[in-house]
């Protein structure tokens, strides 16, 4: 399976830096292909907030219909809580040496 694949090796960190929804037509395979990778390395990868996550921006509405065309009835539950994860990410990532 691929989340097998997903757990980064020891000194490997990854940071997100925003902006990973947009316009595309795979918005719901990066979604959960980070949220893998947050799962399975919980102190090596960062996903920051960027403009495309805010709930005003009009790319989300292009997640909220792929959620809709794989979930049905499901999709507005899981784009609220998607939503809901979106808040509890930083906006900033500050790193000192």
């Amino acid at each position: 399976l691929l989340a097998d694949n997903l757990v980064l090796s020891e000194n490997v960190y990854i940071i997100f830096n925003g902006n990973a929804i947009n316009s595309a037509v795979y918005n719901l395979e990066v979604l959960m292909t980070i949220l893998t990778l947050m799962q399975k390395n919980p102190d090596r990868v960062i996903y920051i907030r960027g403009q495309n996550e805010q709930k005003t921006q009009k790319r989300l509405l292009n997640l909220y219909r792929q959620l809709k065309a794989v979930n049905g009835k499901e999709a507005e539950n899981l784009f609220a809580q998607i939503l809901n994860f979106f808040d509890t990410i930083p906006q900033a990532l500050y790193v000192f040496g």
